[in-house]
């Protein structure tokens, strides 16, 4: 799908790696391979709509459930969309800094 620039910080490209060898480790590769292609359908959607899911909390951000365990947090800015955060849900929110 075409849309909007899709930008991940370096990391948040971390992060997200880290919660992928949690996954891979505890649930399997097949598993987390599922899981790389969820956030890659939903950032292909977010790409195309980055107003299809409502704002959360300030400074304009948003969030996406990809699954119940698992959330992408953006900013759609006027020539971009910036991925701040891949976020396992299970995690102490009190944690969650974007």
């Amino acid at each position: 799908m075409s849309g909007y620039p899709i930008v991940w910080s370096p990391r948040t490209k971390d992060e997200f790696a880290e919660i992928l060898g949690f996954i891979e480790v505890q649930f399997g590769s097949e598993i987390a391979a599922d899981c790389v292609l969820l956030v890659e359908t939903m950032i292909d959607k977010i790409a195309v709509f980055p107003g299809m899911f409502a704002a959360s909390g300030g400074h304009n951000i948003r969030r996406a459930v990809v699954q119940k365990n698992l959330s992408i947090f953006y900013r759609f800015q006027r020539d971009q969309v910036d991925i701040l955060k891949v976020w396992d849900n299970r995690c102490n929110p009190e944690d969650l800094r974007l």
